[in-house]
């Protein structure tokens, strides 16, 4: 199997088995990258997130982050072949390697963007989207690398949208309404975001990006995230009292989507 087909292989997998994290990350405004973000909710509040959405594994797969996701997945769909990644920024470089026998090996980076990613991250900040696509076209010239790729993941959750209000026990943080930070809301927002630094166009799955619908949880889960929003004792405070949460409506319309690039 071709590499590039192994990697897609791989994102469909994250995109298509993967929902609750990806609503999860989501609702929690955090694009979960590598799962340690500075921006990470507190872990009672993923627990019992956790709890509502019936995922036992959901803390731990926030954890790991999409890098770490898809590592995983990619282990398990590729058993015999040797990999090594990044799951924590700064511990492996690059992302994603995939040695072969003739030492000719495949490195990949990975970024995952979402409404409220800043658009410095998609330029050159010392690791935005165009540092990602510098760094591995400067491996051209590395004879021991045979394909070099970037992988892209996009979230969007249109009809998201909450006030102003306090966050999360014990420390209820202020912030504003949720649309006062949004940069590219949409997926198609997204990705020209990222064509705007980045000159080549996809090679997986060509242009635009692949996009997958998040289905919407049972009607019995969507009434316990209402009551999960709703809790002022560990979740959210609205400064406007009047206002309440609808998963139904405001979940609507969710989706994941993924390009990959090769230099």
């Amino acid at each position: 199997m071709a590499t590039l087909d192994i990697l897609n292989r791989a994102c469909e997998s994250l995109m298509l088995n993967q929902r609750d994290f990806w609503l999860a990350a989501g609702m929690l405004d955090v694009s979960f990258e590598t799962g340690r973000s500075r921006k990470l909710p507190p872990k009672s509040a993923i627990e019992l997130l956790q709890q509502v959405l019936g995922a036992n594994d959901l803390f731990k797969q926030l954890k790991l982050g999409v890098n770490g996701n898809l590592g995983r997945i990619l282990t398990e769909q590729n058993p015999t072949t040797d990999m090594k990644f990044d799951e924590y920024r700064g511990s492996i470089k690059p992302d994603i390697q995939i040695f072969s026998p003739d030492r000719r090996d495949t490195v990949a980076e990975v970024k995952a963007v979402y409404c409220m990613t800043e658009d410095k991250f998609y330029g050159r900040c010392g690791h935005g989207v165009c540092d990602d696509r510098d760094k591995l076209v400067a491996l051209r010239t590395d004879p021991t690398v045979a394909n070099r790729f970037q992988i892209i993941f996009f979230l969007e959750l249109p009809n998201y949208h909450y006030p102003s209000g306090c966050s999360y026990a014990p420390t209820w943080e202020h912030h504003e309404a949720r649309h006062s930070y949004f940069k590219h809301e949409r997926i198609a927002r997204q990705y020209q975001a990222v064509l705007s630094g980045i000159i080549e166009h996809p090679a997986w799955p060509g242009d635009p990006p692949r996009v997958v619908p998040l289905v919407l949880p049972t009607p019995e889960i969507l009434q316990r995230l209402n009551r999960w929003f709703a809790d002022k004792d560990h979740i959210y405070r609205p400064d406007d009292n009047r206002w309440s949460f609808d998963a139904s409506a405001q979940l609507a319309g969710a989706a994941v989507g993924c390009a990959i690039w090769s230099y």
